[in-house]
């Protein structure tokens, strides 16, 4: 859908792997949506294989499979 769209440019702006709070600091300014949606769907994104999860420390970080 749109907002996945959205998340996965955001991902592919940031170009390294990054946290949902950097990821939905992009989504944000674009389209106004909850921290806990923008989780949801980078988790869907990852359940789809489009996006990676990786923990690094205590933080959970998303990358693209994919490049753009």
């Amino acid at each position: 859908g749109d907002l996945e769209a959205r998340v996965l440019r955001a991902v592919w702006a940031l170009a390294r792997p990054a946290t949902a709070r950097e990821v939905h600091e992009l989504v944000v300014v674009e389209h106004v949506v909850s921290q806990l949606t923008t989780i949801t769907v980078l988790n869907r994104l990852v359940a789809k294989r489009v996006l990676q999860r990786s923990k690094s420390g205590d933080r959970i970080h998303f990358a693209a499979r994919l490049s753009e």
